[in-house]
Formats: structure tokens, C-alpha cells, sequence
């Protein structure tokens, strides 16, 4: 509802939110459709990167997932969140 409520100045947090509850329910198409909203509003915004990644390891896009990671660490180059899931994405590839 607040996505809704705030379609003209739309707020990255929401989406992020939205993306959080859609990842921990399986539903991984739909958290990295609502990381991608987020990330076009605020691109400096670290979980939207984050949520979006481990998202595409649930769905096997590992090379996917270190691409958002890369870019994710490109705006965020000190998060150890980043650098630790590339390493382990990077094991299963």
C-alpha cells in the first residue's frame, strides 16, 4: 500500500521492503523486479544490490549475481556483505 500511496515521489525503502518479504517467500522474479525499482530511485541504496543477488543465487544466476555485486561494490566499495557473497558465489561457479 505505501508503494501505492507514494507513486509520485516514490521511495527506494519501500521497494527494498517489498523485495525483502518476496525473498524470504521463495518469490525470487519478483524480489529482483522490486531491487530494480529501488535501484533506479536511490542507486547508492546497498540491500537493494544485496537482496537482488542472493535472489539470482536462489534461481542459479550465479553470473547474474556477481554482476549485481559488482556493481553493487562499485557504489558501496567498503561493504563486506558484498565482498563476502562474491567469494562464495564465485566457489560455485
Amino acid at each position: 500500500m505505501a508503494i501505492e500511496i507514494s507513486q509520485e515521489t516514490p521511495n527506494h525503502i519501500y521497494f527494498a521492503n517489498r523485495a525483502n518479504a518476496y525473498l524470504e517467500m521463495g518469490l525470487f522474479e519478483e524480489c529482483i523486479a522490486d531491487c530494480n525499482q529501488a535501484m533506479q530511485i536511490d542507486p547508492m541504496f546497498p540491500k537493494s544490490y544485496y537482496r537482488k543477488a542472493k535472489a539470482q543465487v536462489n534461481l542459479q544466476k550465479l553470473t547474474d549475481a556477481m554482476e549485481t555485486l559488482k556493481e553493487g561494490l562499485e557504489k558501496n566499495p567498503e561493504n563486506e556483505d558484498f565482498k563476502t557473497m562474491m567469494a562464495n558465489t564465485a566457489e560455485e561457479i
